[in-house]
């Protein structure tokens, strides 16, 4: 790599600068905090593509240093993904494609998805996030499992806002994402009819371990509660901003929950018994309890 950085610019522009430079970047991934939320710590990735290193990729190409990246994150997919397809990437295992808020109302949103497929890194990538630039629709959902099931996704992270009364299951089922995940985002997704009931009968799900739900006010107790149960293995969990109110943990209780590990619960109407009940709860793997 060394003999590489000394001739990485041609002008030589960089002489005696480039490898301290690149050292400094290596070293800032270290020193840069972690979040403390469990929640956010498997998907973010330790060596993330900077912007000082993300400029040199689309102003003069891919250089060896890249692939010691892990991590992609950007708000601008359409204009990103071109860069991303240099061989040096192939090590990334997080990808978050996320929603550009500063496109004007009413524009046309880009077209990137069928470009996934063709990114070095897709076959091994293991967590995505992803947020579209439109509201999803039951056929827009099917289509999107059925490309990220290309890859050999454990993570997956879907970001709304978007409502969907309901499921083009069979679709679902040829998709057979579920068969590799472990671990399942969904914010500000707002499921109908039992449409998330449905997703918990595909192949698969019983092998998810991790469960988090933001910013969903239509799901249930009854409904939380059959989740639950269909979710066996379930290890880590948040419902954070749902409105399920008083006798929540009674629910969960009732689940069983005999691996869980860790609950994380904010924003869901808690009662006064809620709290008595912790005293009460059966969970020989529980380690953290956050309330709040």
């Amino acid at each position: 790599m060394q003999q590489e950085l000394n001739g990485w610019d041609e002008n030589d522009e960089y002489k005696n600068v480039v490898l301290p430079y690149v050292l400094e970047h290596i070293k800032s991934w270290n020193e840069e905090p972690q979040p403390s939320d469990w929640i956010y710590n498997s998907t973010k990735g330790k060596r993330p593509l900077g912007y000082e290193w993300l400029t040199r990729l689309m102003t003069k190409g891919g250089f060896p240093a890249l692939c010691l990246v892990d991590a992609v994150s950007t708000r601008r997919p359409e204009v990103i993904l071109p860069h991303l397809m240099t061989p040096e990437l192939a090590n990334v295992e997080n990808l978050h494609l996320l929603n550009d808020t500063t496109r004007p109302r009413g524009k046309e949103p880009p077209k990137y998805v069928e470009q996934l497929t063709t990114l070095p890194f897709w076959g091994t990538l293991k967590h995505l996030t992803f947020q579209p630039e439109r509201p999803y629709s039951p056929k827009k959902f099917a289509q999107l499992f059925k490309t990220f099931s290309g890859c050999v996704l454990t993570s997956l992270c879907l970001k709304g806002p978007g409502v969907l009364s309901s499921l083009p299951t069979k679709d679902l089922e040829t998709a057979g994402i579920f068969r590799t995940l472990k671990e399942l985002y969904f914010h500000s997704i707002l499921f109908m009819t039992k449409a998330l009931i449905k997703l918990t009968h595909l192949e698969g799900w019983e092998n998810i371990e991790t469960l988090v739900i933001h910013h969903n006010n239509n799901l249930t107790q009854a409904q939380l509660g059959e989740v639950i149960q269909n979710t066996p293995r379930l290890k880590h969990l948040s419902l954070e901003h749902c409105q399920l109110g008083p006798g929540l943990i009674k629910t969960l209780q009732a689940g069983p929950l005999p691996h869980l590990e860790t609950l994380h619960l904010r924003g869901n109407g808690l009662g006064i018994a809620d709290f008595d009940d912790l005293d009460n709860v059966d969970w020989p793997s529980l380690r953290v309890v956050h309330i709040s």
